[in-house]
C-alpha cells in the first residue's frame, strides 16, 4: 500500500513550497479557521489526483466566515467538508441541499482537548453520529493514559471512523488506528507546524508506515 493514501495532510498555514505538497498528496485537509481567505486560491481543480476536505472550526470565529468560506469550498469542488458535532449541526442542516447537488461528502467530528471521556459518553456520540449518516465520523480525544487509548480503540471495527488520541501518549495512536479500521490518519507538512497536539509530521508519519510494513 502506497503510505500517502493512508495521510491526509493538514494544512494549517500554507507553506512555502505549497505546490509540491498539493501535488505529492492524495488527500488533503484545508484549515479554513487557520488559514483565512488565502485558502480560497486552492482551487481543487487543478489537481485531479488530489481529494480536498474543507475545515472551518468555529470556536472563536465570526458563524457567518465560517458558512460563507464553506458554501464556497462546495462550489469550488471540495470534495469533503468537516463539521463539528457539537458546534456545527444548525449549519449542517443547512448545506444539506448544497452538499447533495454537489455530490459533497461529509466528516462528522467530535474534539475533546482535555480529556477522553467514558466509554458509554463516546459510544452515545458515535450513535448520534451514525443518525445523521456522514459519510466518516471522526473521534479524537486528548490522552493521559493507556486506558484512554482503550477507550478510543473499543469504538472500532468501523469502516467509517476515524478515531485516535490527541497530545504526546496519544502519537502512537495516529499510526495504530489505521490498523485498527481507519481510512486514514492526519499529518502536517514538515515546512509547516502541527494542527493538533501530538500530530505528526507526514514525513514522520510516512516512515513509520514504511517501518510497519517492511516488518
Amino acid at each position: 500500500m502506497n503510505p500517502n493514501h493512508s495521510i491526509c495532510l493538514s494544512l494549517g498555514a500554507l507553506p512555502p513550497d505549497l505546490e509540491v505538497w498539493l501535488q505529492r498528496a492524495s488527500l488533503v485537509e484545508i484549515r479554513f479557521d487557520l488559514i483565512g481567505e488565502l485558502a480560497s486560491h486552492i482551487i481543487p481543480a487543478r489537481y485531479p489526483n488530489t481529494e480536498f476536505i474543507a475545515t472551518f472550526r468555529k470556536a472563536g470565529k465570526n458563524p457567518i466566515s465560517q458558512e460563507f468560506m464553506l458554501r464556497n469550498a462546495i462550489q469550488n469542488g471540495y470534495q469533503w467538508i468537516d463539521l463539528d458535532i457539537q458546534d456545527d449541526m444548525e449549519l449542517l442542516n443547512q448545506l444539506k441541499p448544497e452538499l447533495q447537488k454537489a455530490k459533497t461528502k461529509c466528516i462528522l467530528s467530535y474534539h475533546n482537548f482535555q480529556e477522553t471521556p467514558d466509554l458509554d459518553q463516546l459510544l452515545k456520540i458515535k450513535q448520534t453520529m451514525n443518525q445523521h449518516q456522514p459519510d466518516l465520523k471522526k473521534i479524537v480525544c486528548f490522552i493521559q493514559d493507556s486506558k484512554d487509548i482503550l477507550k478510543l480503540k473499543s469504538l472500532y471495527p468501523d469502516k467509517n471512523l476515524i478515531s485516535f488520541g490527541m497530545g504526546e501518549r496519544g502519537r502512537q495512536s495516529r499510526l495504530d488506528c489505521l490498523q485498527w479500521g481507519a481510512p486514514f490518519s492526519y499529518a502536517y507538512p514538515d515546512s509547516t507546524e502541527a494542527t493538533a497536539p501530538g500530530q505528526l509530521s507526514f514525513s514522520q508519519l510516512t516512515q513509520m508506515l514504511n517501518d510497519e510494513s517492511s516488518i
